[in-house]
């Protein structure tokens, strides 16, 4: 906010157009990627520790899950840029394929996210969110760079869209930690037997003390549905971002 402003009413030598700067595509592509960081932020900040406490995966297995994503990703960035440079269009790829898919895996992970559960399930989930979001993560760079018309305004454009994703990838930090914090201890609090309650706050702090205790016991099965219970806040909150995600790709032209 402070930045547009100074840019409309201060500058003496604009850094980007004040007519791009309200520009709908350009601000619909900003907002999509500030959706984009804000969202994986949110839900993937503890997931490689959920990996290892609830579907009891080494750090070697959670790392190798969690880069499904990555790969996933830059793959499906790739084939998009195919399709967009075939058809020209950019905004029905956004909406039927992106938007939609990152809401149904988020949704299915959602219910997954349980100890009962099997992890191949949680890796579908994640392919599901990592192609629908290597699909908007190239959108949103395609998009800024169509509004933008001009040449010599696409590096400031694509500066500005990264400003964007930096920015939701601090508020999805905040949030998650907020949410975490707010509902891992009282879950440990609740879930774990009484012998073990003067340890609470080592259990808490501590991901190799949670992952000492025996599979089965009492004292696990009570940190893997405490983290269960967490990721599900996170997973929540990482899905109703996307009205935000929603209302920029229909903004966009």
């Amino acid at each position: 906010m402070a930045f547009a402003i100074w840019e409309k009413f201060f500058a003496h030598m604009s850094f980007i157009p004040w007519s791009l700067l309200k520009d709908r595509t350009i601000f619909g592509a900003c907002l999509l990627s500030f959706t984009l960081f804000i969202n994986y932020s949110g839900w993937a900040s503890y997931f490689t520790s959920f990996l290892q406490v609830v579907n009891n995966l080494s750090v070697t297995e959670a790392s190798y899950a969690m880069q499904t994503y990555t790969v996933s990703v830059v793959l499906l960035a790739l084939a998009t840029g195919g399709v967009i440079s075939i058809t020209g269009r950019y905004k029905p790829i956004a909406l039927y394929f992106g938007v939609s898919l990152t809401i149904l895996g988020m949704s299915l992970l959602i219910y997954f996210r349980q100890p009962d559960h099997k992890v191949g399930y949680i890796v579908m989930c994640m392919i599901f969110i990592s192609f629908a979001e290597g699909v908007l993560v190239i959108c949103t760079e395609i998009a800024i760079m169509a509004a933008a018309a001009e040449q010599q305004y696409f590096a400031v454009s694509l500066a500005v869209l990264g400003l964007f994703g930096n920015i939701g990838s601090a508020i999805g930090l905040t949030i998650s930690a907020a949410i975490w914090q707010g509902i891992l201890p009282n879950k440990l609090s609740a879930n774990l037997p009484d012998i073990d309650q003067a340890d609470l706050l080592l259990i808490y702090e501590s991901l190799p003390t949670q992952l000492s205790f025996s599979l089965g016991t009492t004292e696990h099965l009570a940190i893997q549905h405490a983290y269960s219970d967490a990721q599900r806040g996170l997973l929540i909150a990482g899905t109703v971002v996307w009205v935000i995600g929603l209302a920029a790709v229909l903004g966009l032209v």
